[in-house]
């Protein structure tokens, strides 16, 4: 039975399950409790159970991707430390097999749902809604809450919270996901592709006030390679998109010079813009070379670094800064070469389908700081990546349909 078959769990009801669990996760994203991220992780898992047993009734698996190893693999391999007692910690393996678990569910959920072109649409178009409200509330906060999330919340960990996120560098991360979803459909033969302009000016403004340098590098990459491409082109079919990519851009100029560029540019001027991260990856490095094949367990960086720290940070230290050493640190070098199958996958697929380029941006991103540790950052890579998948699963399965690239 093919994937466009009818089954008893409707796409668009599992699409909605991901966005409600999605928003959910970014408006809770400053809770520094597990019971927050637990509770998410718990609705995508009930889900995925739901949608299990109607599939079993059914007779078929409607979810087929050869990625669906390598994502699943990431949590099987937690729970072989855990067998094989090679994890320094078992408690903070176990969470972290329930997040990469949750993660790979939502990631076959996103499968099932996505193969739909119409609810694939419907899904990117409520995540930059969801994308825009959380950028316009990150400025007006940054602006005017002296600090506090939700004007009401002051967190121990962040002085300067963008929106719900404590960190700016995760926060330009979930947005690099996300305004390539804008730009796209900004510069798509469509008469309503002019009011997408808006919601990129404000993503984009939001990473400029926010002040990431890494953040705002990626997300100005971003609108180069969607964006500039409409306007070189001299095929008759972009002839449309460049007044569309043109209004953009200026409402991507204009709204980042109100969002304001002094501290962004304050913050180039540090000599060592890399500096501490430098120390967290050479400690890294010795750590994968001490066990490089099962490694420390998954989610216990913070827990081994301080035996191999090079230098006094003079503060407790939980995260690399570097996503791909800390996936090595804690997994070995296995699970690091699932991760990056999984982003080196997304990045050749945004080739095709644009909209997807910030697969390729939150990797780089993760280089330099930890938004794979943020839940909704993670769940939103993987969401994307499905997308991607289950658009390309479909068009190689539809031969008799002509589906434009990207759409």
């Amino acid at each position: 039975m093919s994937l466009s078959s009818s089954s008893l769990v409707p796409r668009a009801v599992v699409a909605t399950c991901l966005w409600l669990i999605l928003s959910y996760a970014v408006a809770m994203a400053w809770v520094p409790d597990l019971w927050a991220e637990l509770a998410a992780q718990g609705a995508v898992f009930a889900v995925t159970i739901v949608a299990a047993l109607a599939w079993f009734v059914r007779g078929t698996w409607p979810a087929r991707s050869w990625l669906l190893v390598p994502v699943a693999l990431v949590p099987a391999w937690g729970l072989l430390q855990l067998a094989l007692r090679t994890t320094v910690n078992r408690y903070r393996t176990e969470i972290a097999v329930l997040i990469t678990a949750s993660v790979a569910c939502a990631f076959l959920l996103g499968l099932y749902a996505f193969h739909d072109r119409r609810v694939s649409y419907i899904f990117r178009v409520l995540a930059i809604v969801l994308g825009t409200a959380l950028a316009a509330l990150a400025i007006v906060q940054l602006f005017t809450s002296d600090g506090l999330v939700y004007w009401s919340i002051r967190s121990p960990y962040s002085s300067q919270p963008m929106g719900p996120f404590l960190n700016r560098d995760n926060y330009s991360t979930f947005i690099e996901l996300v305004l390539p979803l804008a730009l796209w459909e900004a510069v798509r033969n469509s008469r309503s592709a002019w009011l997408y302009g808006i919601p990129c000016a404000i993503m984009y403004g939001s990473v400029i006030a926010g002040a990431s340098r890494a953040g705002s590098i990626l997300v100005s990459l971003e609108v180069l390679a969607v964006l500039v491409p409409a306007l070189v082109s001299r095929r008759r079919a972009s002839y449309g998109a460049t007044p569309r990519a043109l209004a953009a851009i200026t409402l991507i100029v204009i709204f980042s010079i109100l969002a304001g560029w002094d501290v962004l540019l304050g913050r180039f001027d540090d000599k060592d813009p890399y500096g501490n991260r430098r120390e967290y990856v050479e400690s890294s490095a010795q750590m994968v070379a001490d066990r490089p094949v099962l490694g420390s367990g998954l989610g216990t960086w913070s827990i081994v670094y301080p035996r191999y720290a090079i230098v006094d940070m003079r503060a407790a230290s939980f995260h690399a800064h570097n996503d791909w050493m800390e996936w090595a640190c804690d997994g070995g070098l296995p699970v690091l070469c699932f991760m990056l199958i999984c982003a080196m996958r997304g990045s050749w697929l945004s080739l095709r389908y644009p909209w997807g380029f910030g697969m390729l941006a939150a990797s780089l991103h993760a280089l330099v700081d930890f938004p794979f540790r943020i839940w909704p950052t993670i769940l939103c890579f993987f969401l994307v990546l499905a997308a991607m998948e289950a658009r390309d699963s479909a068009e190689r399965e539809d031969t008799h349909v002509t589906t434009p690239p990207g759409v």
